[in-house]
Formats: structure tokens, C-alpha cells, sequence
């Protein structure tokens, strides 16, 4: 009896800590899907707490405004090659 105890109380710790660290993987690959699905790299990356994930997310964000700033470099040089046209 005391082992069928152990043994569900071990699934269920297990079980919550596999969401614990799975939940937040899952929010991050939506926004990447949603990155390449619009393009729209003004999307940003929830950073609210301090673990690891935030810290990922805080890098990731960061290239996504390098790689925004570059995008909207880029725009503005074809629109000003358009206009000289």
C-alpha cells in the first residue's frame, strides 16, 4: 500500500514538474511560429520571470530587435532607391 502511495506521488511530482518546464518551451515555439508565419518581428517574447527560460527569452528578444531595426533599415533603403527610380 505504502509503495502504490510512493509510486503515484513520484508520477504526480514528475507530472508537474514535465509541465513546469515544458509550458513555457510551448509559448516559445508559438511565437516562433507566429515570427515566421507573419514575419512580423516586432512580436516579443514574455520575459516576467527569473529563470532560465526568461533569460532565453530576454537573448531572443534582443535579436529579434536587431533583426526588426535591420528589416526597417532595409524598407527605407528601397524606398529611397524607389524614389530615385
Amino acid at each position: 500500500m505504502v509503495f502504490i502511495l510512493l509510486v503515484i506521488g513520484a508520477i504526480l511530482i514528475q507530472s508537474f514538474f514535465a509541465q513546469q518546464i515544458t509550458f513555457p518551451i510551448q509559448k516559445e515555439i508559438q511565437a516562433f511560429e507566429q515570427i515566421k508565419r507573419t514575419q512580423d518581428y516586432s512580436i516579443r517574447l514574455e520575459t516576467n520571470q527569473k529563470d532560465e527560460f526568461s533569460k532565453l527569452a530576454i537573448s531572443i528578444n534582443e535579436l529579434l530587435d536587431y533583426i526588426e531595426k535591420e528589416k526597417n533599415r532595409d524598407q527605407e533603403k528601397q524606398k529611397i532607391l524607389q524614389a530615385q527610380a
